[in-house]
């Protein structure tokens, strides 16, 4: 059983795209790692080299439905993920698996290259907390999919939810509200590519981020009009009332509840100070 498994969902995608996602894999300084391929009906076969499995989609079945194939077909200790376009740094999963003694999801900050493998800006990110995160989850989410290292016994039996566009944080919420110790590291360990055929910024979910946030939300038992107020409020299109935080404080976990609420409160604040959308004008 390898210790690594390293999930890449890939669909229609440029063969020279994807063979630089998997040679970055080959180049991870550790040595027990497995790579499954899953192919999501392209509409020209995906060929993979060999050393790595390879699963066909008769049909589409979208990114959650693929990684969850994927985690089907594989019993590693952990899983890892990357899209295919993606590029993670030699040592990334030694990195990260340094930490899975105090995480049970572990992802990193981002840099950026071209569909051409040119550089752009990477993105400042300090690192969060378990504590931190699952308090901050119920905000956006700030943990990128394609960074994770994640244990896998702590995976809900079903694996990904069936969320378009928005399984990862569906599935953060999920294993945070579960137990699972979340967390992000400040340093960029892998690159993403900006492109709008990438996988996990899938055509499926073409929606406003706040229609997306609210199906997450939903996700984790609220109803569906406060899900919907809460994806407006903390999008910062609505006030925050206090109702609607009491609603959304029964779901967050005692354990973050503390956090939560102090997010509110500065949200609140903040709100307060900003001026009306008509405010001021002539």
């Amino acid at each position: 059983m390898p210790l690594i498994t390293v999930l890449i969902p890939v669909r229609d995608r440029p063969r020279e795209v994807l063979a630089r996602t998997l040679q970055s894999v080959r180049e991870s300084t550790l040595a027990d790692v497995e790579t499954v391929l899953v192919d999501d009906a392209s509409a020209e076969p995906v060929e993979a080299p060999s050393g790595v499995t390879l699963l066909r989609n008769e049909r589409r079945l979208g990114v959650a439905g693929s990684l969850n194939r994927g985690l089907e077909a594989s019993d590693s200790e952990f899983a890892a993920r990357l899209d295919a376009g993606d590029v993670m740094a030699p040592h990334r999963l030694a990195a990260q698996l340094e930490h899975m003694d105090r995480l049970d999801v572990c992802g990193t900050a981002l840099r950026f290259h071209t569909p051409e493998g040119q550089a752009l800006p990477g993105r400042a990110a300090p690192e969060i907390d378990p504590a931190t995160m699952g308090a901050l989850l119920w905000f956006h989410n700030p943990v990128p999919h394609p960074s994770v290292l994640l244990r896998r016994s702590l995976l809900p039996r079903a694996g990904y939810p069936l969320v378009d566009g928005a399984e990862d944080w569906a599935l953060w919420l999920e294993m945070s509200r579960a137990g699972a110790r979340l967390g992000l590291l400040g340093e960029a360990l892998t690159s993403y590519e900006v492109n709008p055929e990438s996988a996990s910024m899938s055509a499926e979910a073409q929606t406003s981020e706040a229609q997306t946030a609210a199906r997450v939300f939903a996700e984790q038992g609220l109803d569906r009009k406060t899900a919907e107020r809460w994806s407006i409020a903390v999008a910062g299109q609505a006030p925050l009332e206090r109702d609607l935080t009491a609603a959304v404080a029964s779901r967050v976990p005692s354990a973050h509840r503390e956090r939560f609420l102090a997010m509110c409160a500065r949200l609140e604040a903040a709100q307060a100070s900003s001026p009306a959308p008509d405010e001021g004008r002539a």
